[in-house]
Protein backbone atom coordinates (compact mmCIF):
# COMPACT_ATOMS: atom_id res chain seq x y z
CA UNK A 1 0.00 0.00 0.00
CA UNK A 2 1.22 3.45 -1.03
CA UNK A 3 0.00 6.50 0.54
CA UNK A 4 -0.55 9.32 -1.51
CA UNK A 5 1.86 12.71 -1.16
CA UNK A 6 -1.10 14.96 -2.83
CA UNK A 7 -4.45 13.82 -0.82
CA UNK A 8 -5.56 12.59 2.13
CA UNK A 9 -7.58 9.87 2.21
CA UNK A 10 -5.96 8.75 -1.19
CA UNK A 11 -3.57 5.69 -1.45
CA UNK A 12 -2.74 3.18 -3.94
CA UNK A 13 -2.37 -0.82 -3.50
CA UNK A 14 -0.36 -3.67 -5.87
CA UNK A 15 -2.32 -6.93 -5.01
CA UNK A 16 -0.95 -10.16 -6.75
CA UNK A 17 -2.71 -13.70 -6.72
CA UNK A 18 -0.29 -15.95 -8.68
CA UNK A 19 -0.08 -18.49 -5.85
CA UNK A 20 -4.11 -19.00 -6.73
CA UNK A 21 -3.18 -19.72 -10.59
CA UNK A 22 -4.22 -15.70 -11.02
CA UNK A 23 -1.47 -14.48 -12.97
CA UNK A 24 -3.70 -11.02 -13.84
CA UNK A 25 -2.35 -7.52 -12.73
CA UNK A 26 -4.65 -5.67 -9.88
CA UNK A 27 -3.80 -2.28 -9.58
CA UNK A 28 -6.29 -0.15 -7.04
CA UNK A 29 -6.41 3.54 -6.11
CA UNK A 30 -8.86 5.21 -3.61
CA UNK A 31 -9.75 8.80 -3.31
CA UNK A 32 -12.08 8.64 0.22
CA UNK A 33 -9.54 6.54 2.63
CA UNK A 34 -10.59 3.28 1.15
CA UNK A 35 -14.08 3.26 1.41
CA UNK A 36 -14.35 2.44 -2.80
CA UNK A 37 -11.54 1.34 -4.60
CA UNK A 38 -10.83 1.81 -9.12
CA UNK A 39 -9.10 -1.22 -10.12
CA UNK A 40 -6.06 0.80 -12.55
CA UNK A 41 -5.62 -2.49 -14.31
CA UNK A 42 -7.85 -4.04 -16.60
CA UNK A 43 -5.02 -5.80 -19.06
CA UNK A 44 -5.47 -3.79 -21.76
CA UNK A 45 -4.78 -0.51 -20.71
CA UNK A 46 -0.76 -0.84 -20.55
CA UNK A 47 0.33 -3.74 -18.18
CA UNK A 48 -0.63 -7.20 -19.99
CA UNK A 49 -2.84 -9.96 -18.86
CA UNK A 50 -0.15 -11.85 -17.26
CA UNK A 51 2.46 -9.44 -15.92
CA UNK A 52 1.02 -9.72 -11.69
CA UNK A 53 2.10 -6.59 -10.18
CA UNK A 54 4.38 -6.18 -7.15
CA UNK A 55 4.32 -2.96 -5.87
CA UNK A 56 3.01 0.71 -7.03
CA UNK A 57 4.20 4.39 -6.12
CA UNK A 58 3.12 7.78 -7.02
CA UNK A 59 5.55 10.46 -7.29
CA UNK A 60 5.49 13.18 -4.61
CA UNK A 61 6.17 15.54 -7.08
CA UNK A 62 3.08 14.80 -9.58
CA UNK A 63 0.19 13.87 -8.92
CA UNK A 64 -1.05 11.07 -11.28
CA UNK A 65 2.32 10.11 -12.37
CA UNK A 66 2.68 6.26 -10.75
CA UNK A 67 5.33 3.58 -11.25
CA UNK A 68 4.25 0.11 -11.00
CA UNK A 69 6.82 -3.39 -10.87
CA UNK A 70 5.41 -6.28 -12.16
CA UNK A 71 6.60 -10.02 -12.66
CA UNK A 72 8.04 -8.59 -15.45
CA UNK A 73 9.36 -5.00 -15.54
CA UNK A 74 8.76 -1.53 -15.24
CA UNK A 75 5.65 0.55 -16.04
CA UNK A 76 4.70 4.15 -15.65
CA UNK A 77 1.78 5.82 -16.12
CA UNK A 78 1.25 10.02 -16.21
CA UNK A 79 -3.15 9.82 -16.27
CA UNK A 80 -3.90 8.48 -12.59
CA UNK A 81 -3.33 4.91 -14.21
CA UNK A 82 -6.11 5.44 -16.90
CA UNK A 83 -2.72 4.28 -19.06
CA UNK A 84 0.26 2.75 -18.52
CA UNK A 85 3.57 1.87 -20.50
CA UNK A 86 6.66 0.14 -20.24
CA UNK A 87 9.50 1.78 -18.55
CA UNK A 88 12.44 -0.40 -18.56
CA UNK A 89 15.17 1.84 -20.21
CA UNK A 90 18.38 -0.46 -19.59
CA UNK A 91 16.60 -2.20 -16.72
CA UNK A 92 16.89 -6.08 -17.23
CA UNK A 93 13.82 -7.92 -17.93
CA UNK A 94 13.31 -9.20 -14.08
CA UNK A 95 10.46 -9.05 -11.23
CA UNK A 96 10.38 -5.39 -9.60
CA UNK A 97 10.10 -6.31 -5.88
CA UNK A 98 10.14 -2.93 -4.44
CA UNK A 99 9.96 0.96 -5.64
CA UNK A 100 11.44 3.97 -3.54
CA UNK A 101 11.38 7.70 -4.55
CA UNK A 102 14.60 9.30 -2.85
CA UNK A 103 15.01 12.99 -3.40
CA UNK A 104 13.47 13.01 -7.27
CA UNK A 105 15.50 9.57 -8.22
CA UNK A 106 13.88 6.05 -8.88
CA UNK A 107 15.19 3.30 -6.18
CA UNK A 108 14.54 -0.44 -8.15
CA UNK A 109 14.68 -3.87 -6.19
CA UNK A 110 14.53 -6.73 -8.54
CA UNK A 111 14.33 -10.11 -7.55
CA UNK A 112 17.94 -11.25 -8.32
CA UNK A 113 19.31 -8.36 -10.82
CA UNK A 114 20.43 -6.21 -7.39
CA UNK A 115 19.17 -2.41 -6.74
CA UNK A 116 18.89 -0.26 -10.17
CA UNK A 117 18.74 3.73 -9.62
CA UNK A 118 16.92 6.20 -12.20
CA UNK A 119 18.84 9.55 -11.75
CA UNK A 120 16.56 12.30 -12.15
CA UNK A 121 12.94 12.00 -12.49
CA UNK A 122 12.84 15.80 -13.22
CA UNK A 123 11.73 15.45 -16.42
CA UNK A 124 8.92 13.00 -15.96
CA UNK A 125 7.33 15.77 -13.86
CA UNK A 126 7.39 18.32 -16.65
CA UNK A 127 5.83 16.10 -19.54
CA UNK A 128 2.33 17.65 -21.29
CA UNK A 129 1.12 17.06 -24.23
CA UNK A 130 1.92 20.65 -25.38
CA UNK A 131 5.72 19.24 -24.89
CA UNK A 132 4.93 15.84 -26.35
CA UNK A 133 3.67 18.09 -29.47
CA UNK A 134 6.86 20.27 -29.60
CA UNK A 135 9.46 20.58 -32.20
CA UNK A 136 11.94 21.13 -29.74
CA UNK A 137 11.54 21.45 -25.64
CA UNK A 138 14.46 22.37 -22.89
CA UNK A 139 13.48 21.11 -19.65
CA UNK A 140 13.91 22.80 -16.12
CA UNK A 141 16.94 21.31 -14.31
CA UNK A 142 16.78 20.31 -10.58
CA UNK A 143 19.01 21.87 -8.27
CA UNK A 144 22.14 20.64 -8.55
CA UNK A 145 25.74 20.27 -6.25
CA UNK A 146 29.32 20.64 -7.09
CA UNK A 147 31.07 17.80 -5.80
CA UNK A 148 33.82 15.31 -5.81
CA UNK A 149 32.76 11.81 -6.08
CA UNK A 150 35.23 8.42 -5.71
CA UNK A 151 35.47 5.06 -4.95
CA UNK A 152 37.24 1.63 -4.39
CA UNK A 153 36.61 -1.31 -6.80
CA UNK A 154 35.32 -3.03 -3.27
CA UNK A 155 34.69 -6.31 -2.55
CA UNK A 156 37.50 -7.61 -4.46
CA UNK A 157 34.77 -8.35 -7.69
CA UNK A 158 36.74 -5.93 -9.47
CA UNK A 159 35.81 -2.21 -11.22
CA UNK A 160 32.92 -3.85 -13.54
CA UNK A 161 30.93 -4.53 -10.22
CA UNK A 162 31.06 -0.99 -9.14
CA UNK A 163 27.74 0.63 -9.03
CA UNK A 164 28.40 4.31 -11.05
CA UNK A 165 28.25 7.31 -9.80
CA UNK A 166 26.12 9.99 -10.56
CA UNK A 167 27.02 12.48 -13.44
CA UNK A 168 29.29 15.15 -11.70
CA UNK A 169 27.70 18.31 -12.44
CA UNK A 170 23.66 19.84 -13.34
CA UNK A 171 21.54 17.15 -15.64
CA UNK A 172 20.29 19.46 -18.54
CA UNK A 173 17.50 17.39 -20.72
CA UNK A 174 16.07 18.45 -23.89
CA UNK A 175 14.01 17.13 -26.55
CA UNK A 176 14.08 17.59 -30.43
CA UNK A 177 10.86 15.96 -32.25
CA UNK A 178 13.58 15.46 -35.33
CA UNK A 179 17.02 15.59 -35.05
CA UNK A 180 18.15 19.24 -36.31
CA UNK A 181 20.03 20.38 -39.13
CA UNK A 182 22.81 22.71 -38.23
CA UNK A 183 24.67 23.58 -35.51
CA UNK A 184 22.70 23.31 -32.09
CA UNK A 185 25.03 25.90 -28.87
CA UNK A 186 23.72 25.63 -25.23
CA UNK A 187 24.40 28.93 -23.41
CA UNK A 188 24.75 28.73 -18.76
CA UNK A 189 23.90 32.05 -18.19
CA UNK A 190 24.14 33.68 -14.56
CA UNK A 191 21.01 33.90 -12.67
CA UNK A 192 21.77 38.51 -13.67
CA UNK A 193 22.06 37.11 -17.56
CA UNK A 194 25.36 37.00 -17.87
CA UNK A 195 27.08 33.97 -19.96
CA UNK A 196 29.02 31.97 -18.33
CA UNK A 197 29.68 28.96 -20.69
CA UNK A 198 28.46 28.22 -24.67
CA UNK A 199 28.92 24.55 -25.95
CA UNK A 200 27.91 23.59 -29.01
CA UNK A 201 26.76 20.34 -30.87
CA UNK A 202 29.60 21.24 -34.04
CA UNK A 203 33.22 21.20 -31.37
CA UNK A 204 33.98 20.23 -28.02
CA UNK A 205 34.76 22.43 -25.28
CA UNK A 206 38.47 21.95 -23.22
CA UNK A 207 36.88 20.93 -20.00
CA UNK A 208 40.22 20.50 -18.33
CA UNK A 209 42.24 17.46 -16.67
CA UNK A 210 41.14 14.05 -16.91
CA UNK A 211 43.96 12.45 -15.42
CA UNK A 212 44.51 10.99 -12.00
CA UNK A 213 43.41 13.03 -9.28
CA UNK A 214 41.75 15.22 -11.05
CA UNK A 215 37.31 15.80 -10.64
CA UNK A 216 35.12 13.90 -13.19
CA UNK A 217 34.55 16.39 -16.19
CA UNK A 218 30.94 17.10 -17.62
CA UNK A 219 30.26 16.95 -21.41
CA UNK A 220 32.35 18.86 -23.34
CA UNK A 221 30.02 18.39 -26.75
CA UNK A 222 25.87 18.80 -27.30
CA UNK A 223 24.33 15.68 -28.39
CA UNK A 224 21.36 16.65 -31.10
CA UNK A 225 19.93 12.96 -31.88
CA UNK A 226 15.78 13.03 -32.36
CA UNK A 227 14.07 12.31 -29.05
CA UNK A 228 15.29 12.62 -25.35
CA UNK A 229 19.03 13.85 -24.99
CA UNK A 230 21.15 14.67 -21.49
CA UNK A 231 24.13 17.43 -21.07
CA UNK A 232 25.94 17.37 -18.18
CA UNK A 233 27.30 20.36 -17.03
CA UNK A 234 30.11 19.91 -14.17
CA UNK A 235 29.53 23.77 -12.91
CA UNK A 236 32.44 25.01 -13.84
CA UNK A 237 33.24 28.28 -15.45
CA UNK A 238 36.34 28.42 -18.41
CA UNK A 239 39.98 28.72 -16.71
CA UNK A 240 42.29 31.28 -16.78
CA UNK A 241 44.60 32.41 -19.72
CA UNK A 242 48.18 31.99 -19.31
CA UNK A 243 50.23 34.76 -19.46
CA UNK A 244 53.08 34.74 -21.74
CA UNK A 245 55.60 32.76 -21.01
CA UNK A 246 54.62 30.97 -17.55
CA UNK A 247 56.20 28.09 -16.38
CA UNK A 248 53.76 24.97 -15.95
Amino acid sequence: IDLSAHDPGRAFAAVYRYRQDDFKPYLFRTNDYGATWDLLTTGTNGIPEGHFTRVVREDPERRGLLYAGTEFGMYVSFDDGAHWQPFQLDLPMTPITDLDIHRNDLVVATQGRSFWILDDLTPLHQITDEVQQADHFLYAPRPAYRMQLSGGLGLGYGAEAMPENPPPGAMIFYVFAEEPQGEVRLEILEGSGQLIRTYSSEEEVDTGPAGFGAPPRGDAKVAKQAGMNRFVWDLTYPGVEPVEDAVT
